[in-house]
């Protein structure tokens, strides 16, 4: 889009943390909980504002402003919104937020699939799914764009998973 090929990003200082990964894994459990720091507004729902068919970055930028301006007038320090398709636009996301910090959620894949499965009843498209997103967080792992958090290690325990989440993204735990 000419918007995308024109767009400079507006640098947004505000903390911002965006929570992906395949669904099933934990990503809204991860935001729910995050969401409940003193210093985050959580954006109650998928936003897809950085998916490029739903929004041009130069509207990306400007909703993503709109919602730090929200928080600092709430007294929050970060933003933090959860879509797990934005695993595949961490480059449109770095554009707008270059200092942004993205949790990967993975899980146990029998469990994902399983739980994939009850949702769409396709079990050829929940393993091809768990397959192709979880080499993606890998793959972003492996290039230090990303803290990649099991679910079974927040399940499991909490306390030292959010511990390791808030020395990453800034926040006191």
């Amino acid at each position: 889009a000419l918007q995308d090929f024109m767009f400079r990003p507006e640098i947004i200082e505000n903390n911002t943390i965006f929570v992906v990964g395949c669904g099933h894994t934990g990503t809204t459990l991860m935001a729910a909980k995050m969401g409940q720091h003193s210093k985050v507004l959580a954006i109650g729902k998928e936003s897809n504002v950085f998916i490029p068919y739903k929004c041009s970055l130069y509207m990306s930028s400007r909703i993503l402003s709109e919602v730090v301006d929200v928080a600092i007038y709430n007294g929050k320090t970060s933003v933090l919104e959860k879509t797990p398709k934005h695993l595949y636009f961490i480059d449109r996301i770095q554009k707008v937020a270059p200092d942004c910090k993205i949790i990967a959620m993975t899980r146990n894949p029998l469990d994902t699939v399983s739980s994939l499965y009850k949702r769409f009843d396709d079990l050829e498209l929940c393993v091809e799914r768990w397959i192709n997103d979880n080499t993606r967080v890998l793959s972003e792992v492996k290039k230090g764009r990303v803290m990649r958090v099991r679910y079974e290690d927040l399940t499991a325990f909490p306390e030292k998973t959010f511990h390791d989440v808030c020395k990453f993204t800034g926040l006191s735990f």
